[in-house]
């Protein structure tokens, strides 16, 4: 999912309060399980997010999905996205949250693409490299893309690293086709 502008400065600004509180990991947890809620209740996030039901249902919902129980600066901040107007920042909040909490860390996340899963032993190779040549801690996440036929592709950020089989074959290809025959 990608985050929007608004959600971006609105986190930011819980973040900076949290960290500022001493309370980071607390809040950072309490997202993680709100995430979660979402992701197990797709009408939740619906409710949520429909311009028909009014703030005050939205934060009922919340309560009863567990917001009540929560730390108070999690529930102001979720009051204050609803009387801003901002439900979606309330949807889009966990990943950004985690997003700077793992930059606050100096974690990047890595995603490997594979054809099949990697066995153990290639998974702490390429995370030793990855965190030799970066400089920083890398949490490592797999997936699986059968159109690779081979090799791996790496992501990390905005920046993709292509060594899979099909990439090669499509440079092949393309070499062959802007080649002349005489």
């Amino acid at each position: 999912m990608t985050v929007g502008l608004k959600t971006a400065r609105y986190v930011k600004a819980l973040f900076a309060v949290a960290e500022a509180r001493g309370e980071r990991a607390a809040i950072c947890a309490e997202l993680t399980q709100l995430a979660g809620q979402l992701c197990d209740t797709p009408e939740l996030e619906a409710a949520l997010l429909s311009p028909r039901l009014e703030r005050s249902s939205k934060r009922r919902l919340l309560e009863a999905a567990g917001l009540s129980s929560a730390s108070p600066l999690l529930v102001d901040f979720v009051g204050l996205c609803l009387d801003h107007g901002r439900p979606e920042v309330i949807v889009e909040a966990p990943e950004e949250f985690l997003r700077l909490d793992r930059e606050a860390r100096g974690v990047l996340v890595a995603t490997v693409q594979t054809v099949a899963g990697m066995s153990p032993e290639l998974r702490t190779s390429v995370q030793a490299r990855l965190e030799e040549s970066t400089g920083k801690s890398i949490e490592l996440k797999e997936e699986t893309n059968p159109e690779l036929l081979g090799g791996l592709r790496l992501l990390i950020g905005s920046r993709m690293y292509d060594g899979s089989l099909k990439r090669r074959l499509d440079d092949l290809t393309a070499h062959l086709q802007s080649t002349r025959v005489h």
